[in-house]
């Protein structure tokens, strides 16, 4: 977990039980969440392994002390399974070595969840995700694949509400006009492949939309300016 995560939200943990009572899991509200309303329970009765809290210093409880906004150590290279980011990406303010240490830290064949501001957020971090960054950069440079992509209203996050965000034109991720005004999460989930992660750190990365049309516009400057020497033909 990137942070420790609470629970804060009014009705989040009927929410929460409901969403698992329909995968045929009953739960207890202790069972998600402390007095302190941290969800570390949660995630151990999910029983995804050993549970971890990465932050940057040990004020909220956490046992692996990390700056994002630096390389990591090696020691915590492919060292976990699965990696939850609540609401934490946001605030680090080199988002490209915090992914980048994101990616090192998964083993291969590893998941990585996010949940993180898109629209309507202002003032609370330094940014808003928005869904070229699952698809340029994880999918596309990285290899990983897309388990999902949704914008979903932060107020009232009712899996029934989600608005998918498909790969593609800009267009494809205009959101609903009754989102428009609301706060809105980006909230996505992709896997590491098994192999042929050697070599991705230095990829350079584009936004697909644009790296997309200047590959048909040149491809159309090369056909116009094809046999027009001195007339800006491009070779």
């Amino acid at each position: 977990m990137l942070g420790r995560q609470r629970v804060n939200r009014p009705g989040e943990v009927d929410r929460i039980k409901a969403a698992l009572a329909l995968r045929g899991i009953t739960v207890a509200r202790a069972q998600i969440i402390d007095q302190r309303r941290y969800a570390d329970r949660l995630f151990k009765m999910l029983e995804l392994g050993d549970f971890h809290v990465i932050d940057v210093s040990t004020y909220e409880g956490a046992d692996v002390v990390l700056d994002l906004n630096r390389p990591i150590p090696p020691e915590v290279s492919a060292r976990f399974g699965f990696i939850y980011d609540g609401g934490t990406t946001e605030h680090i303010f080199d988002v490209p070595c915090a992914f980048r240490n994101i990616d090192q830290m998964l083993k291969p064949g590893g998941s990585f969840v996010s949940c993180v501001p898109m629209n309507g957020w202002p003032g609370h971090g330094f940014y808003q995700m928005q869904p070229s960054l699952v698809y340029s950069f994880w999918r596309d440079v990285l290899g990983y694949e897309v388990d999902f992509c949704v914008a979903l209203p932060a107020g009232q996050p009712i899996e029934a509400q989600a608005h998918a965000l498909k790969d593609g034109h800009r267009g494809n991720w205009k959101l609903p006009p009754a989102m428009a005004d609301q706060e809105v999460n980006l909230c996505y989930g992709v896997t590491k492949p098994l192999a042929g992660a050697e070599g991705r750190v230095s990829t350079e990365v584009q936004q697909g939309f644009y790296k997309d049309t200047w590959r048909v516009r040149g491809a159309k400057a090369v056909l116009a300016g094809a046999g027009k020497e001195g007339e800006g033909a491009v070779t």
